[in-house]
């Protein structure tokens, strides 16, 4: 029952409910906790048969469109690596319940987008993460994380933006290929031969996306500008978390 991708998901969401309604001072035990069940889970989904693991459900039914969760070989360093470090952010000292609470959603939207095979449920985690993880930078609400909240926020859109041009091209040129069927399902469209003009552009596109969210130079500002205004838990996601998505 626990090596289930729905379980490994909804525990760091439902841990960051219970922080938020727990009495403050219980914030970082609570949320330890919540971390900690779900590296376990994370631990067991990464031993167990990756056919098995397999989610898929409809996204949009009148476009044929689905979305789909699944963990592959190469997404199991990053699942397990988000979770070690959603742990230590949760009992980071200087974490308020809200900062916690975020956090752990934080975790969770990484862990969607790590296990998404699909590039729209891909650009609905890179959506959600840009203003929760500058919102996050911004909570104390000082002059200087404001600021590098905004650019935290400002870059992470940038890069949902790109991802979303590119995965809306995509679909489209599925769509023209395969007479009319639409389809944003990652091995659907890595068989398509697109013009080279095309597939220049969009792979420009997810490119400078994935060098946005890893914080590359010279587009490593929202990260230098993140970590240092941050708290330390929120500091650890941003650094090691959230760039897994890159």
């Amino acid at each position: 029952m626990l090596v289930d991708l729905r379980v490994l998901l909804g525990l760091p969401v439902l841990g960051a409910l219970v922080v938020l309604l727990a009495p403050g001072r219980w914030g970082r035990a609570l949320g330890g906790a919540a971390a900690g069940a779900t590296l376990l889970v994370a631990a067991l989904v990464a031993g167990a048969d990756a056919a098995g693991l397999e989610l898929r459900a409809p996204w949009v039914p009148a476009l044929g469109l689905g979305w789909s969760l699944g963990l592959g070989a190469l997404g199991v360093p990053g699942v397990l690596v988000t979770c070690l470090v959603g742990q230590v952010a949760a009992v980071a000292p200087g974490g308020s319940r809200g900062s916690i609470a975020g956090g752990l959603v934080l975790q969770a939207l990484v862990l969607a987008g790590l296990l998404a095979q699909d590039l729209g449920l891909l650009v609905v985690c890179y959506g959600l993460l840009a203003p929760l993880a500058a919102g996050l930078v911004a909570s104390s609400g000082s002059a200087q994380r404001v600021r590098a909240g905004l650019v935290v926020g400002f870059y992470l859109s940038l890069g949902t933006a790109l991802l979303g041009l590119a995965a809306a091209a995509l679909a489209v040129a599925h769509h023209d290929a395969s007479g009319g069927v639409w389809s944003l399902e990652l091995s659907a469209l890595g068989g398509l031969l697109l013009p080279a003009r095309a597939e220049a552009a969009i792979a420009a596109a997810l490119g400078l996306a994935g060098a946005l969210t890893l914080g590359l130079w010279p587009l490593h500002g929202w990260l230098l500008a993140g970590v240092s205004a941050a708290r330390p838990g929120t500091a650890l996601l941003l650094a090691g978390a959230l760039r897994w998505l890159g």
